[in-house]
Parts: C-alpha cells; sequence; structure tokens
C-alpha cells in the first residue's frame, strides 16, 4: 500500500503543493496554525455541552495529526 502512495504522489500537485515546505511555509503550516490560534477561542466560548467537547476533541486529534505530518515532511 504504501508502494502505491508513493508512485501517486508525482500525479497528485495539489498534494504536494500541500506538503512541500519552504522556509517552513506551506499550506500543511498554515493550517496548523489556524487551528492552533483558534482553538483556544472555542474552549473558552465552551458552555461545556458533550457535543462541544467532542469537537474540541475532533480539532486537537486534527491538530495533532497535521503536525506529525509536518515534521515528518520538514527539510
Amino acid at each position: 500500500m504504501s508502494r502505491t502512495l508513493i508512485s501517486k504522489l508525482p500525479d497528485c500537485p495539489k498534494t504536494l503543493d500541500y506538503l512541500i515546505v519552504n522556509d517552513d511555509e506551506c499550506p500543511l503550516v498554515w493550517d496548523i496554525n489556524s487551528l492552533t490560534e483558534e482553538l483556544p477561542k472555542l474552549v473558552t466560548a465552551s458552555d461545556g455541552g458533550k457535543n462541544f467537547d467532542r469537537l474540541i476533541l475532533s480539532i486537537s486529534w486534527v491538530i495533532i495529526h497535521l503536525r506529525q505530518i509536518y515534521d515528518e515532511v520538514k527539510p
């Protein structure tokens, strides 16, 4: 499976543009920064409801995994 994905990447310019890090800048970094900036605002505005807590957990999960991807692809 991994080899299939790697062989497919050259045909995926949007994915490559998203992941290629130039001077710590790329759409991946912008997404990490945007989500990280918004999360504290969401937590502060929280009414403590169950659905909201799930949203916070989901956003945190996304940030963590985007950060892991960034750490793997950064120069």
